[in-house]
């Protein structure tokens, strides 16, 4: 969490959130996208013990994973607070230059759907988005923004929770060092297996979709940077693929769900523009 700035002007202030299955992120910015705090919390009622949001924004924008009444709880504290509406995200088929294929749009999850907003925005190509969090979403984006379609997965941790409830595993606490090497005790069988399932399916995606062009890959969510760290494209070896290393870039982007935001729920004066683009 950043220090509180109390001399930030309140008309250029935006206050976002991310209110995800387990924990809300949140973050104030300015006019130019600079992040002045943020910081990350349970649920609603310790986000209402954050001094920060003392400062009364100008807008404020949300996106939720959450159904009924947990996010309901956290617009409403906010609404009252604050004396104006909150800006949910929808999922819409066509916007910022990304079209959806879903039979129906509002299937697709937001959270899903704005990474690809952000990163499409970013690299303005063909992209392959990996957010790494409770789930692990894969999603393939064309040169043009075509959704071309993903894949929906528990996240590493979610692995591991997985088998301790449904077997008679057992895991220590704690973490161990993050490897694809087979294992020499169930932790280790159990930790770099998921890990290793994790890499294989996102080798596998980038090696059919880049077909020798150009893609760029791009890790989000609190697992992206153990995952970007341990897919090797500089080792990979794999028969008949056509994949050339050069041609694929990584970057990491902690909050690219919330980089969506201002694409998704963009200024008055912005929205006439972001229709007329699609």
């Amino acid at each position: 969490m950043r220090g509180f700035s109390a001399s930030v002007k309140r008309e250029k202030m935006i206050l976002e959130l991310d209110i995800g299955n387990f924990r809300v992120k949140w973050r104030q910015i300015i006019d130019d996208g600079k992040v002045i705090n943020q910081g990350i919390v349970s649920g609603a009622k310790e986000l209402q013990e954050q001094a920060e949001l003392a400062l009364k924004p100008t807008a404020i924008r949300a996106c939720s994973v959450r159904k009924g009444d947990a996010y309901e709880e956290v617009k409403g504290w906010l609404e009252s607070k604050y004396k104006m509406q909150v800006e949910t995200a929808v999922v819409k088929r066509r916007w910022g230059g990304v079209s959806i294929q879903y039979e129906d749009p509002s299937r697709l999850g937001v959270d899903r759907w704005l990474a690809m907003l952000a990163a499409y925005s970013t690299v303005k190509g063909a992209c392959i988005i990996v957010d790494a969090g409770t789930a692990l979403t894969i999603d393939v984006l064309a040169e043009d923004g075509c959704h071309q379609g993903g894949y929906i997965l528990p996240g590493l941790a979610l692995m591991r929770a997985s088998l301790e409830q449904n077997t008679a595993i057992r895991l220590n606490a704690g973490s161990i060092p993050a490897s694809l090497a087979l294992g020499h005790s169930t932790d280790q069988a159990v930790w770099h297996g998921g890990l290793a399932l994790a890499v294989a399916l996102i080798e596998k995606t980038v090696i059919e979709t880049s077909a020798g062009k150009a893609v760029h890959l791009i890790f989000s969510g609190g697992d992206g940077q153990v995952l970007a760290a341990n897919t090797g494209f500089g080792a990979l070896k794999v028969s008949n693929s056509t994949t050339d290393n050069k041609n694929i870039r990584i970057e990491q982007v902690p909050d690219l769900v919330l980089n969506g935001l201002c694409i998704a729920c963009p200024p008055p004066m912005q929205v006439l523009e972001s229709v007329s683009k699609n």
